[in-house]
């Protein structure tokens, strides 16, 4: 990665709270997005916190902060998948952020696999 403007795939491991508002943040600054978590029901729950959540995307429309256009196209930058399928999905991003809860073994397990996926100038 020469430059930061390079970045153009974001991949957000773990996607509670923190992923979700991570993720956000990135969608919002029109990247595209891949957000894993270990099951279909926890990206169903980031996904939510996104729309609805006290900093999310409905909450800043009704604010003005953004449009309903914009939350709509922040929205379609985020694509989920369970963390089993990250080396089909995320083995062209060239950012990842771990933000997975505090499991050490969980953690080593995501870090391993991504270094073995990703591209040598992606940034982990």
């Amino acid at each position: 990665m020469e430059k930061l403007d390079d970045i153009k795939k974001v991949a957000v491991i773990g996607f509670g709270v923190m992923g979700s508002g991570i993720a956000q943040i990135f969608a919002q600054a029109n990247y595209q997005i891949i957000a894993l978590d270990t099951n279909d029901e926890l990206l169903r729950r980031g996904l939510d916190l996104m729309k609805t959540g006290p900093f999310g995307l409905n909450k800043a429309v009704q604010k003005g902060k953004i449009t309903a256009e914009q939350a709509e196209a922040t929205f379609s930058r985020i694509n989920t998948a369970t963390i089993d399928k990250i080396a089909s999905v995320a083995s062209d991003v060239d950012f990842a952020i771990e933000a997975v809860h505090e499991d050490m073994s969980l953690k080593e397990q995501i870090f391993s696999k991504l270094g073995n996926i990703l591209p040598p100038e992606a940034i982990l």
